[in-house]
């Protein structure tokens, strides 16, 4: 199958489109955080972060609700919530409402990504998960591209209230598309033929599958990507001359981290499509490990900034991949097990992992102790090579 299954499409295309305010808000609302109605600037520290521990919870939840109606009425629930939130961007004051809207999106977002998840590990018929994951993940984070762009664009000219409304009717264009494509039926993924659940995906596959989440979203999504600016500033100050051309740390900082979003579709779904073709699949799940692994060591040593800003754009090219296989390989488990449930622990083990990620990192700049950060890093990918070795790799009946 050379093109994504249109479920597939249209859940990540109406992911994308509900993701475009959240976006947003990371861009213009630490800037202009007063034109939104809060009054002091340690309230937007608490309001970017508060979905992500509300998800910890509703992701909970949400699995028990895919296991009673279909994806169809998650996504139509989420589409409302969403762009619900987005007026009240708009035009919410204060911020226990500004709680109560981030509150609701982190609702929004775990029928998003569930469902999303869901449709994937329905649609790919067991063969091609990889390459369906790569579509899904890399369509629906141009969402967060287009928020962060336009909504940094369009503030200076339309202002707080105009730049909010300018996102809030793009989902209910979805409503079509997701009426037609998606059906109402129950969202359990169909098991592959012939084995007993047990057998298909034994309980430490499915805990190695659990711990790669983690792990991936911990240093990806956490960790790496939350002291970057940090780490620049420390070593080279608030400028970066590169090739001759004096850069601010924040600039450097912010194309490193965007240029992922722009990438993802076309690496998430070639490095998806390999996985899946492949008969090498574990050699080559194996060697993007190791060699993430050995750049972040080497990324402790590197000085000068060309070589930190190629060895910092390397590092996020692996966790694209890494993420499409661990997301893959938790969509292939569901669909074996027949478990939505599996999908929503699945998602409170990655919100965990991209949650801790940054306490970390500041705890141990906090305690001067931040070179170890990189190491840290580099060991909890070593670890994950074994678990995947142990567990996965040496059994003939695993899939790559």
């Amino acid at each position: 199958m050379l093109r994504p299954e249109p479920r597939t499409v249209a859940v990540a295309v109406t992911t994308a489109a509900c993701l475009v305010g959240d976006s947003m808000l990371y861009v213009v609302l630490p800037l202009y955080w007063r034109e939104a109605g809060l009054g002091a600037l340690w309230q937007v520290g608490v309001l970017l972060a508060l979905n992500r521990f509300v998800r910890l919870v509703t992701n909970v939840f949400t699995g028990w609700f895919y296991q009673r109606w279909s994806v169809r009425a998650g996504m139509l629930w989420a589409i409302g919530m969403s762009v619900l939130v987005d007026l009240g961007y708009a035009f919410g004051k204060g911020f226990v409402l500004w709680c109560l809207m981030r509150a609701a999106w982190g609702c929004a977002w775990s029928l998003l990504r569930i469902g999303g998840l869901i449709t994937v590990s329905a649609a790919s018929g067991g063969s091609d998960a990889g390459r369906q994951m790569g579509w899904y993940n890399g369509v629906y984070r141009l969402g967060s591209l287009v928020g962060a762009l336009i909504g940094g664009l369009a503030m200076p000219w339309l202002g707080w209230i105009g730049t909010a409304l300018l996102f809030a009717p793009l989902p209910v264009l979805c409503l079509p598309w997701i009426g037609r494509v998606l059906d109402e039926r129950r969202a359990a993924p169909s098991p592959s033929p012939s084995q007993p659940a047990a057998e298909r995906s034994p309980a430490a596959s499915r805990g190695m599958v659990m711990a790669g989440g983690f792990i991936v979203s911990f240093i990806y999504q956490g960790l790496f990507v939350s002291t970057l600016s940090d780490v620049l500033h420390t070593r080279y100050g608030v400028a970066v001359e590169v090739a001759g051309i004096v850069l601010t740390t924040s600039l450097v900082s912010g194309f490193i981290q965007s240029a992922r979003w722009a990438w993802e579709p076309f690496l998430g779904v070639g490095v998806g499509r390999l996985m899946d073709t492949s008969e090498r699949s574990r050699f080559i799940q194996g060697t993007i490990l190791i060699f993430s692994a050995v750049s972040f060591l080497v990324l402790t040593a590197v000085r000068a900034s060309a070589g930190f800003i190629l060895l910092s754009l390397f590092i996020l090219a692996t966790g694209t991949a890494l993420t499409v296989i661990t997301d893959a390989a938790a969509a292939t488990t569901a669909r074996s097990i027949r478990s939505p449930a599996f999908l929503s622990t699945y998602a409170v083990i990655q919100d965990l992992g991209a949650a801790a990620g940054p306490v970390t990192g500041y705890a141990l700049v906090s305690w001067h102790a931040f070179g170890a950060a990189y190491p840290l890093m580099a060991v909890l990918l070593l670890l994950m090579w074994t678990g995947l070795w142990i567990t996965l790799w040496k059994s003939p009946q695993s899939c790559g």
